[in-house]
């Protein structure tokens, strides 16, 4: 291969690889390794792009580590931060410190999530893939930073208010997630209540932002209050029907 660098991207994002000399998709790579070694990256800077599983991006390290290069990528955060099952409906990696109450993650996104199975359009991410990752970057930065490390509730997350704002594409290769605290209060250890802006940035270019307003409190109370409505609402709708 001539080229110094290559992007690899998921399969998912086929019509995409057309698009650019330099991008390649996951099972393009396996079939290289498979037919030329290792070898044939050798001196070449790997890109993991979107679409890849953590099982894919682990078999590129290897391979980049067998050329003689090295290769830390950045894994998707875990299931407690996100309030996710399934690892690959994560869209984030862990969170971290960016400076005073402001958080980043990477946008990393698997081609088999829930939002991109059964809904794909055009060569970019779809705008709903941006709103869950902001969603999934709010719940995972409050989670490791802003609520207190020993508890003796257990927590649930309230929206109270969600604007987004669709200013660019995003395309399937690197991008970070940033978050940042506007305000917030509590009373006690019950009821947290943030306001936060987030934003989705590539190459230097913002892409996304969504403003919200959220409160956490103890699970006890919502599940409670929840209950309460559901009767009373199911009571009222049949009641018309």
């Amino acid at each position: 291969m001539s080229i110094d660098k290559v992007l690899i991207v998921g399969d998912i994002f086929e019509e995409y690889r057309k698009t650019a000399e330099g991008v390649m998709l996951y099972s393009e790579f396996v079939s290289e390794v498979a037919e030329l070694g290792p070898a044939a990256f050798a001196g070449m800077k790997i890109v993991p792009g979107q679409g890849l599983s953590d099982a894919e991006l682990d078999s590129i390290a290897t391979v980049v580590r067998q050329a003689g290069g090295g290769a830390i990528f950045e894994k998707r955060a875990d299931r407690a931060l996100t309030h996710k099952h399934e690892l690959r409906n994560i869209m984030i990696t862990e969170p971290e410190e960016a400076g005073e109450r402001l958080y980043r993650s990477e946008l990393r996104v698997d081609g088999r999530c829930a939002e991109m199975s059964d809904h794909r359009t055009g060569l970019h991410l779809q705008g709903m893939v941006l709103v869950e990752a902001c969603r999934q970057m709010l719940v995972a930065a409050t989670e490791k930073f802003l609520l207190p490390r020993e508890r003796e509730h257990r927590y649930s997350f309230v929206f109270d208010r969600m604007d987004t704002r669709f200013i660019e594409f995003a395309f399937p290769f690197g991008a970070e997630v940033a978050l940042d605290v506007i305000d917030s209060s509590s009373r006690g250890d019950l009821l947290y209540k943030f306001a936060v802006q987030m934003k989705v940035i590539q190459s230097g270019r913002e892409l996304f932002r969504m403003d919200a307003g959220y409160s956490v409190m103890s699970r006890d109370y919502i599940e409670f209050k929840e209950a309460k409505l559901a009767k009373a609402g199911t009571e009222q709708f049949l009641k018309g029907a």
